[in-house]
């Protein structure tokens, strides 16, 4: 049996935080059977492991309460090769500085995956659990809102059904609370 080459570089990874777990996502490896993601507990040692068929593209991983993590993703072929690992170091402490830039972060992150379907991300400063809404309004109205509620500093993914498809004119509105602070954004919907 011929000895294939190993897979290339994992791309375009990213890592971020949501409530408790520690999501992964990269680009797609040609010739990888599987992926391997590792999260590695800077300083503490631990670390959390999750393979991947080769569809999917997207890793959660339930970690536990730490400073700093460095995650690693391989593609691995079907002779069990790893390829060269693409590595990112997040800071799970303090997600972001302050309540403007969650509100800003939370309106630039609101995403259309489907008809009449809406996500944003909502990140949470530390200093209090956070309380928000999202709106979708064009010119003609609201096209949907919703509410929700994050912990202090963890991010979670709100997703929203809408009364009506959005128009290309949508734009996103969001409200945040946190201990009576209270600021608001607006982004175009992407």
């Amino acid at each position: 049996m011929k000895r294939l080459a190993a897979p290339a570089k994992v791309r375009g990874l990213q890592v971020h935080r949501r409530v408790a777990d520690l999501v992964a996502d990269w680009k797609p490896v040609k010739g990888a059977e599987s992926y391997r993601v590792e999260a590695t507990a800077v300083g503490a040692g631990a670390t959390y492991v999750s393979d991947v068929p080769a569809r999917r593209t997207r890793a959660r991983l339930s970690v536990a309460t730490t400073d700093q993590m460095r995650v690693k993703v391989f593609a691995i072929n079907s002779q069990d090769r790893a390829g060269a690992a693409a590595v990112r170091r997040i800071d799970t402490e303090r997600i972001v500085p302050n309540l403007r830039t969650a509100a800003r972060r939370t309106a630039d992150s609101a995403t259309w995956t489907r008809a009449r379907r809406v996500f944003v991300d909502a990140p949470c400063p530390d200093g209090g659990s956070c309380e928000g809404m999202v709106r979708i309004v064009s010119d003609s109205g609201t096209v949907g809102r919703t509410a929700f509620s994050v912990p202090p500093d963890l991010t979670d993914r709100v997703l929203m059904r809408l009364d009506s498809r959005p128009r290309a004119d949508s734009r996103v509105v969001v409200r945040l609370t946190q201990s009576e602070r209270q600021r608001v954004a607006r982004a175009d919907l992407n």
